[in-house]
């Protein structure tokens, strides 16, 4: 009997394991692609990016690099994730870095939370 419970423990961590393993791959895909602006989220509603913001872009790499325009100002460096997804770690140099608040990645569209001169800026991305 301590044998079989063993033998189940050892498959179900497994089982949890492979699928970890599964959904960070597929977070990471859907992550790693050249994003637009296509919108910032003003009261809770998605309207055209204008002014500083329209011409805001991530190039969020696998080789955990990005480069990136935000608010007409260019950045780059490396970046990682938090273990639940919802926080981007973007370090700049030795002293400056920025985070990224992750409230939606499907497919097509990236949607953030920055946060800048305690203001925050929700940027809706996607990409072809």
């Amino acid at each position: 009997m301590k044998r079989f419970f063993f033998l189940v423990t050892i498959l179900l961590i497994t089982a949890t394991t492979q699928q970890t393993k599964a959904q960070v791959a597929d977070f990471n895909t859907q992550l790693c692609h050249n994003w637009t602006i296509s919108a910032v989220e003003l009261y809770g509603a998605e309207v055209p990016a204008e002014g500083a913001n329209a011409g805001d872009k991530l190039n969020i790499n696998a080789d955990k690099t990005i480069d990136m325009i935000l608010n007409g100002h260019g950045y780059a460096g490396t970046y990682r994730v938090s273990e639940d997804g919802t926080w981007m770690s973007i370090s700049l140099s030795e002293t400056t870095a920025m985070r990224l608040k992750i409230l939606e990645l499907t497919d097509t569209k990236l949607k953030v939370d920055h946060i800048e001169d305690n203001i925050h800026y929700v940027l809706v991305f996607t990409h072809l």
